[in-house]
């Protein structure tokens, strides 16, 4: 894998620095004159839903994982109130599932799942096949993603310490992460160690000596451990004002006259 991702459209196109995502997202917010913290909290908290969705109906982490990036990599070019969330986020479960060769997929299952998980305005499958050109288009047709769960089993495996609770732990890690921007900042492989890194001090396993004979380098797994951290600390503190926000998120789409509409200029 380590090959195909550094020769990549991932790797040369959609990794960013921090100074990066800022400029992006500035652009944005000036354009829209919308709160950037808002906006980020209702990607995050939108993520939470599509992973929910994509547990109910049974997709492997893979293809919710797919799901999750295409939308962050769409909000990077476009603001929730261009392109209203609640439809993006249908599509892109739907076009991760098709990237991931899940066979065929019905739009029908995915939004009568959404409804039982999210209720909100009726979303149609023309909304979805509408929305889904505007999703390549914003993702410049770069739909290869590569994930740190690809190598996580193997490395767990191969440090071979307590491998079934440091696999489940660093799982968990991961799919936490997926809605942080980490994984806008470091290579799969960084996010991989980072998580094993942090299910060893979480289960309190001596991980240096590993690190060492893999010569890792530590201290990127430690700039990426920590920015986790911080990220989930930012997170369980955007959940105490999260009913508000999407209160808010509704009433402007509504205010427009576009509850099941995709974009607003």
């Amino acid at each position: 894998m380590a090959a195909d991702y550094w020769m990549s459209s991932h790797f040369k196109r959609w990794l960013f620095t921090r100074e990066q995502l800022t400029e992006l997202r500035t652009a944005i917010y000036e354009r829209k004159r919308f709160d950037t913290e808002k906006e980020l909290h209702l990607i995050a908290a939108y993520i939470k839903v599509i992973q929910t969705v994509g547990k109910h109906l049974q997709y492997q982490q893979m293809v919710i994982a797919t799901a999750v990036t295409f939308l962050k990599r769409f909000y990077l070019k476009a603001s929730v109130l261009e392109n209203d969330l609640r439809i993006v986020g249908h599509t892109v479960l739907y076009l991760a599932a098709k990237v991931e060769e899940m066979g065929q997929i019905r739009t029908d299952n995915i939004i009568k799942t959404w409804e039982r998980v999210k209720p909100g305005p009726k979303v149609r499958p023309s909304d979805i096949y509408a929305c889904e050109m505007t999703v390549l288009e914003k993702l410049d047709f770069d739909l290869v993603i590569f994930h740190p769960y690809q190598d996580l089993e193997r490395f767990v495996n191969d440090w071979g310490h307590d491998a079934t609770n440091v696999l489940q732990v660093a799982w968990g890690i991961l799919n936490d992460a997926q809605r942080y921007d980490s994984t806008l900042l470091y290579p799969p492989c960084i996010l991989c160690f980072a998580a094993i890194y942090l299910a060893s001090i979480h289960l309190k396993h001596d991980i240096k000596p590993w690190f060492d004979d893999l010569n890792v380098n530590v201290e990127k797994v430690r700039q990426c451990a920590a920015s986790m951290l911080e990220s989930s600390e930012k997170d369980d503190a955007r959940q105490v004002i999260e009913a508000s926000i999407w209160d808010e998120y509704a009433l402007y789409w509504k205010s427009i006259g576009a509850s099941s509409s995709l974009t607003r200029s």
